[in-house]
């Protein structure tokens, strides 16, 4: 049920959404790896179109860039803003890497949106 744990900032309402679209689609997921134990070893093999990926892991950190692809994509409002990162996602990816992945998209949607002619969102000074 949504209320149940529901997020501070989520804004969907029970009537409306009765399940966190997020759980929803994790259930699946947990219910396929029940049976393993999070810190257990694994080798993690991710084949995509481009290129494939592999790494001598932990389950949770094999699971990591699957549940991060599952939960931007779910429907929810809040994660609903890293949805146009997903198709440059980057398994394993270090925080370095992913800070480089935000701060390139952030700077590429600035840039079409001022072709646009729009105003700026903001900037990186800081």
């Amino acid at each position: 049920m949504l209320r149940y744990h529901q997020c501070a900032n989520c804004p969907l309402d029970e009537g409306a959404h009765p399940h966190c679209p997020i759980a929803a689609n994790i259930s699946r997921i947990v219910e396929k790896f029940n049976d393993l134990i999070s810190h257990d070893r694994v080798n993690v093999v991710v084949v995509t179109d481009e290129r494939t990926y592999a790494k001598d892991t932990t389950v949770q950190m094999g699971l990591s860039p699957l549940l991060g692809i599952i939960m931007t994509t779910s429907g929810c409002p809040v994660m609903e803003q890293l949805k146009p990162m997903v198709r440059f996602h980057l398994p394993f990816a270090s925080l370095e890497e992913t800070i480089f992945r935000m701060v390139s998209m952030y700077l590429v949607a600035q840039y079409l949106r001022s072709r646009r002619a729009r105003q700026l969102s903001g900037t990186l000074t800081g």
